[in-house]
């Protein structure tokens, strides 16, 4: 444990507890102690905890005690000692073990066994050349160990990827910006490119990756679950701030107005029907800015009762919020935000055709394959989750959360939806509407990169909003 008050004590306990549970038995043999033998005659061994002399070189898988291994890692410090804490290479083996699969366990434990007899080396110095004899004598060593406690004697990848990912951890956390470079470089160079890229975009870390052992439908936490952990707030924390939890009566019309063109001027004196309306923000604003009137519609009772208050708050007449509209046709039929939630975006969009005056105006920000599709940059600014993780992986995490926990299973299912909505999904939409023609259609950059949206599959990946103006044909 990295802790203030730290006792190798409670290190080699808690080493050999676990060990335990794996049902494993502790050996123990009583040796002449080495401190009987004289030093110059000696010839290759140490004098382990347990007072055995042991040949590292030569190793004897009947000489190696679960003791001895727990109490020297738990007395060697992980980096070379260069951590701001103490941090053992028993609590090391400790998290790899949990990080695993659960059939892996044990060899999770023991991966780094060794060490309890040649030492700790920091990775980057056990890589040079200089050190081929070490690395040899360390493969010996851990097949004597796997023969003892009946291990594979390939380690399994899901070790190796569980200490690769440990190791970022414990970098981030305890080394300086110099060594933690050293280590990104040695992941990457060994195409560890996703941890890498997880854990770049993690600071600091969520430590609770290492700490929560089971989801709320108490299954135990995955590997992959724990990765995206370490990317996240902390459960108990606020939610990250995202643009659309701040609105006010003067900015709620700010994104309209960067991505409909002239979109002030389009609503002026209009009967406008505001599709999706959500908590009423955007209605009560346009009503404000010169909408004749506005008819807010959706299904969220609660934000519909949010919209008619804060319309009798602001003192704004003329903009009813309801679940069924009140006339046939409308000048103008407005969604802003909605298209990506809609359950069936076909069928909405028919609807919205069919009580269009004018003109459909639709734009909606974050398709499902843009840097924030998922729609969870409220609990980690990684992007493009769906390309990193499974959908089963990011609602399970989701789901600690206490603003996320509804138990869905599909995004489908999510509180307000997540139809998965892509850019050419919605192309295939608005050609298909029914009575309309497309008369402008323009994807916006991340980050207004030019051209990207221009270039097939990247434009999936980077158009962060769409903006779509359909008029009725003839």
């Amino acid at each position: 444990m990295v802790a203030a008050h730290w006792s190798p004590g409670e290190e080699t306990a808690t080493y050999v507890s676990v060990i335990a549970k794996q049902r494993q038995p502790v050996i123990v043999r009583t040796r002449e102690p080495c401190s009987t033998f004289h030093m110059d005659s000696c010839d290759g061994f140490i004098g382990t905890f347990s007072g055995l002399r042991f040949w590292p070189l030569l190793p004897n898988p009947a000489d190696i005690l679960i003791a001895d291994i727990a109490h020297a890692l738990a007395h060697q410090c992980r980096f070379g000692g260069h951590a701001s804490k103490f941090y053992s290479v028993a609590e090391h083996s400790v998290h790899v073990s949990q990080l695993c699969l659960p059939e892996h366990a044990l060899g999770g434990l023991l991966h780094d066994a060794s060490e309890a007899y040649l030492v700790d080396l920091p990775r980057p110095l056990k890589q040079l050349p200089e050190f081929v004899p070490y690395r040899e004598a360390e493969r010996r060593l851990q097949r004597a160990v796997a023969v003892w406690f009946g291990l594979p004697e390939d380690q399994p990848a899901s070790v190796t990827e569980a200490d690769d990912t440990m190791l970022w951890i414990e970098a981030r956390s305890l080394l300086d910006s110099a060594a933690v470079e050293v280590i990104r470089d040695m992941l990457r160079s060994r195409n560890h490119t996703m941890t890498y890229n997880m854990f770049q975009a993690a600071a600091p870390m969520n430590m609770q990756a290492l700490t929560l052992t089971h989801n709320r439908d108490g299954d135990k936490l995955r590997l992959a679950e724990r990765i995206l952990l370490a990317a996240c707030r902390r459960v108990e924390a606020a939610p990250l701030a995202v643009a659309t939890v701040s609105y006010t009566l003067d900015n709620a019309l700010d994104y309209a107005r960067r991505t409909i063109p002239r979109f002030l001027e389009r609503i002026q004196g209009k009967t406008v029907l505001d599709y999706g309306c959500g908590p009423g923000w955007q209605a009560v604003a346009m009503r404000r800015a010169g909408a004749s009137s506005v008819h807010g519609i959706d299904i969220n009772d609660e934000w519909l009762s949010h919209g008619r208050d804060l319309a009798a708050r602001a003192g704004v007449d003329g903009v009813i919020f309801g679940k069924a509209t009140s006339a046939e046709k409308y000048d103008i039929v407005l969604s802003l935000g909605a298209m990506e939630h809609f359950g069936d975006p076909c069928r909405e969009l028919a609807r919205m055709c069919s009580m269009t005056r004018e003109e459909l105006v639709i734009s909606f920000a974050e398709p499902w394959y843009s840097p924030y599709g998922t729609h969870l940059n409220g609990t980690t600014k990684l992007p493009w989750l769906n390309l990193w993780f499974s959908e089963r992986t990011l609602l399970n995490v989701r789901n600690l959360y206490p603003d996320g926990s509804d138990g869905a299973k599909r995004f489908e299912d999510i509180r307000g939806g997540l139809n998965k909505m892509t850019v050419r999904r919605f192309e295939q939409a608005i050609r298909s509407a029914p009575g309309m023609r497309v008369e402008h259609l323009i994807l916006h950059g991340v980050k207004r990169v030019p051209l990207v949206t221009r270039v097939p599959v990247l434009r999936e990946l980077m158009t962060g909003a769409l903006t779509c103006i359909l008029k009725p044909r003839g």
